[in-house]
């Protein structure tokens, strides 16, 4: 356990406290540095979300196939895509080795 200023009123108090024993202010929890970062913003208040149906797809598969085309606006509606809630910028998570997390496969 260790002590810091409070953000507040400035006296001392625990890390762990969720809010100042002095003056009642919530203590923020540091942000983690393994989280994602908006790379327009630099933001951490991201959300994750998925692409979802893609219309433009589909119109160009039902020219191509027909009816049986629009099941191509399906392709790709699974795919995980992050969103800054800041800016509003959105990108796809990056892709990892597959050793990156030290599972030697």
């Amino acid at each position: 356990m260790a002590l810091v200023n409070c953000q507040e009123c400035g006296k001392e108090i625990s890390d762990k406290a969720e809010s100042c024993i002095h003056c009642g202010c919530p203590v923020q929890p540091p942000a983690r540095q393994d989280a994602p970062v908006c790379p327009k913003c630099e933001s951490r208040d991201i959300t994750v979300g998925t692409k979802g149906f893609g219309l433009i797809k589909a119109a160009a598969g039902a020219v191509v196939a027909g009816p049986v085309g629009l099941l191509g606006g399906i392709i790709g509606s699974k795919k995980t895509i992050f969103v800054c809630t800041n800016c509003g910028h959105r990108w796809k998570p990056p892709v990892y080795p597959p050793d990156y997390y030290g599972t030697g496969w």
